[in-house]
């Protein structure tokens, strides 16, 4: 091959090096007030090398040179969200977690500035700097144990687990459930559970002295069982 095509060549190689689409990545740093994130591509850039063979012939080698690509600072994760903030399901990212990296084809940091229609400060075309992740991208030695149901939304948080089944029941399997936001709450009990009442001093008639009512002095604890739950929330034991 000529100089000339060779440097064609070779100009051309590392053109398609550089234009980046998407590449899985690991997390290795989490900003949350920003809502951005540190990410290493985990796919090692190939550099093409041409050899000489022993009858002259020209060849790309198949053995490439590997290449690490630097970490991606202050990249913008993606999850289920209004632009009012409404409505969101956050996703908390972790360090180590593994994601997508989607490489814009030009530089949105000025939109990710302001949100509005902006121009792109890079110049660059599909650079790895350009990135966005998507969370939840793993390798299949990460896969959920056990097997997600397919007949149901599933959201898992450590041992917990709430199904949203399509025959439009629910259930939630979690060691303590409050309901409310207040930082008092009581109790919930089902049928069958064992509970005490509690009956305030002076509001239960205890005796009836010359047709007057004797009320209880002290509290009085009255231990039972609740008969009767109900039909709409069910727990198990």
């Amino acid at each position: 091959m000529s100089d000339l095509g060779e440097f064609v060549r070779d100009a051309l190689w590392h053109h398609q090096i550089d234009i980046g689409t998407s590449l899985p990545g690991r997390i290795t740093a989490v900003d949350l007030s920003k809502q951005t994130i540190d990410v290493q591509p985990l796919i090692k850039r190939p550099i093409p090398r041409a050899l000489r063979y022993a009858d002259g012939a020209e060849g790309e080698d198949n053995g490439q040179v590997p290449e690490l690509l630097p970490v991606v600072p202050s990249v913008k994760y993606v999850h289920d969200r209004n632009r009012d903030k409404t409505f969101s399901i956050h996703l908390p990212p972790k360090v180590g977690d593994d994601v997508l990296l989607i490489i814009s084809q030009w530089d949105a940091s000025q939109w990710f500035l302001t949100g509005e229609v902006s121009p792109a400060a890079d110049r660059r075309y599909h650079h790895i700097s350009h990135a966005s992740a998507l969370l939840g991208y793993n390798a299949s030695p990460d896969k959920l144990t056990p097997a997600p149901p397919g007949d149901a939304i599933e959201i898992r948080f450590g041992t917990g687990r709430l199904l949203l089944k399509s025959d439009g029941t629910a259930e939630l399997h979690a060691s303590e459930i409050k309901l409310g936001s207040a930082s008092s709450v009581a109790k919930v009990a089902r049928e069958g559970d064992s509970v005490d009442v509690t009956i305030p001093a002076n509001t239960f008639a205890v005796s009836v002295v010359a047709h007057m009512a004797v009320l209880n002095p002290a509290p009085i604890t009255v231990s039972g069982t609740v008969t009767a739950g109900s039909s709409v929330v069910k727990a198990d034991d």
